[in-house]
Parts: C-alpha cells; structure tokens; sequence
C-alpha cells in the first residue's frame, strides 16, 4: 500500500459550486481505482492524503498533477507501507475551512459540523504509525478546531 501527503495552491479562488464538483469527480475516480484519503481546503490551499495501491495511487497524481487549476505541488510523504489502509471507507473526505463562503449547510448535501472526533478517531493505532499518518495526524492536532465543515466522506 503506498500512502502519500501532498499540499497545492489553487491557481484562482475556488468558488463552493467548484469545490463540491472536485470532490464529485474524485470520489469517482477514486473509486473506480480503489484510492482512499482526504482533502483539506484552507484559503485557496489544498492539503491531500492518498492511500491505495502503488500504480493507483501514481495515476492519480498524474491526473491532480496535469489539472490547471491548482499549481505549486509539493509532496510531503510518499511511502510504502505493509499496513492497512488508514481510511478504508474513506472515497475522498473533506475538510473546509470558510474563508468568505456563508454557511452553506442547508444549501449543500452532505455538509455537516465538524467535530473533534470525527477524524482523531482514525489516526489512533497501528495504521497510522507511518510517516504519512504521524504527519496528517500532528497537522489534524494543530487544525481541528478551524475547519467548521466537513463533507460527509
């Protein structure tokens, strides 16, 4: 199983409309290829971690890679591990951060609160005991508490 974290700048402001039609098409293709992980969107900053197998994991870079909308692509971790997956259930979760979007939870299905353990449950054992999982869980310790949305996965 490889796992990889990467971060990206958008190249302009994504608008919500945008975002939530990434997520649609992600979640697509990661399923159609077996690619768990979740997506961060701060201000225009978009953090990613991606698990499955090698060859999945490496045609879905190629594709975020060639996508115009977002630039700066700097991988943080990309690893090969013998553990299970850290998200098996996870298409592409999503995390969101409003920067000057109004709260959109009754326009948008799927938009719920965050919560604290929602995620902090996942980075917990065996699975995360990798550099890809210690990574998105020290980023996940430090940020929890601004992201105020999340999509249901």
């Amino acid at each position: 199983m490889r796992r990889l974290v990467y971060v990206s700048h958008a190249v302009s402001p994504f608008e919500w409309v945008e975002l939530v039609g990434l997520l649609a098409k992600s979640r697509a293709a990661n399923e159609s290829c077996g690619v768990t992980g979740v997506l961060f969107h701060v201000n225009g900053v978009f953090l990613q971690f991606l698990e499955g197998e090698h060859e999945a994991v490496a045609s879905t870079m190629k594709r975020i890679r060639a996508d115009p909308r977002h630039d700066g692509i700097l991988t943080l971790s990309d690893s090969e591990v013998s553990l299970g997956p850290l998200l098996p259930d996870w298409k592409m979760g999503f995390y969101h951060l409003p920067a000057t979007e109004p709260v959109v939870s009754d326009l948008t299905p799927g938009l719920i609160p965050n919560s604290d353990q929602d995620f902090s449950d996942y980075l917990l054992g065996d699975n995360a005991a990798d550099s890809a999982g210690r990574l998105l869980a020290a980023f996940w310790r430090a940020n929890r508490r601004k992201f105020l949305f999340r999509l249901e996965r």
